[in-house]
């Protein structure tokens, strides 16, 4: 018997001095890792703002067909898809606060943890590259789903813009009595459904695939070039049986479109990197 409690002691001693070299070995590491905090939220923020924002698009695409299908068009799908964008504005910031906050109370909950041997494994594989590991594995997604967004919303967000300027500014129009409401844009939010839905498509894709390509090493300097090439291509399906319309305008509306996108996701990484880079150097 004395013998069981000698080698519990023994090895429960062993715990305690294995957990105090491991919190001693990261006694360095606590603050650099906490300031990655702002970098997960920040991109967590973007998932959901993200995820939000295309939903709500799509939510208007398919109202958009049914009332046309229905043959009674209303101003829901043209709302729903206006407030998009703003309605992810909101739940970036709360997200954003709230996985902060969350990333920084697991981070030190991980380092004051007790002498268990799972948490003394934790310590011992470092509390910096626990963050970096958790930071990397939101990035992509971070960046790609606020493109998704984009790539759902923005052509037609444009497409509004010259429709209120062709139908509330040109008083030719109004004299022949071209709708002047947002019903009239309700038909155009369900032909471009129709039209160029796998165009949309094909650009969340592809704006994916390049993000893929962006945080895992960078990619040639006009790679919105050949997305903009395949974008328009898939615009063909079946947009090519409108007399080539829908392709021509996925055309103008993607040369302006993705190079900004592209060049959001850019910025966004180099900004990354370059927090990633300052936390790592303090850290050692």
């Amino acid at each position: 018997m004395d013998a069981v409690v000698t080698d519990y002691r023994d090895a429960k001693g062993a715990l305690a001095a294995r957990c105090a070299r491991a919190r001693e070995a990261n006694e360095g590491q606590l603050e650099p890792a906490l300031t990655l905090a702002t970098l997960y939220g920040r991109a967590a923020g973007r998932v959901a703002a993200g995820l939000t924002a295309t939903a709500l698009v799509v939510v208007a695409f398919v109202f958009a067909l049914v009332e046309l299908g229905a043959q009674e068009l209303t101003t829901s799908p043209t709302v729903l898809f206006l407030c998009a964008l703003p309605a992810a504005a909101p739940v970036y910031l709360l997200t954003r606060t709230f996985a902060t906050l969350n990333f920084r109370r697991a981070l030190k909950a991980r380092y004051h943890a007790g002498e268990g041997r799972d948490a003394i494994e934790a310590l011992e594989e470092g509390v910096f590259s626990l963050a970096t590991k958790r930071v990397n594995g939101i990035r992509v997604l971070g960046l790609s789903l606020p493109l998704a967004a984009i790539a759902m919303a923005g052509p037609l967000l444009l497409h509004f813009a010259v429709y209120v300027f062709a139908v509330h500014l040109t008083a030719d129009l109004q004299m022949a009595g071209f709708p002047l409401k947002l019903e009239g844009f309700t038909i155009w939010i369900a032909a471009s459904a129709m039209m160029v839905g796998v165009a949309h498509a094909a650009l969340v894709v592809l704006s994916h695939d390049f993000v893929v390509q962006l945080v895992n090493g960078l990619p040639r300097r006009r790679w919105w070039i050949p997305t903009l090439g395949w974008t328009t291509l898939a615009s063909m399906v079946p947009g090519i049986v409108a007399f080539g319309l829908p392709v021509l305008l996925t055309l103008v509306t993607g040369a302006v479109i993705i190079p900004l996108m592209y060049g959001w996701a850019r910025q966004q990484h180099a900004y990354e990197e370059q927090l990633l880079a300052v936390a790592g150097a303090s850290a050692k």
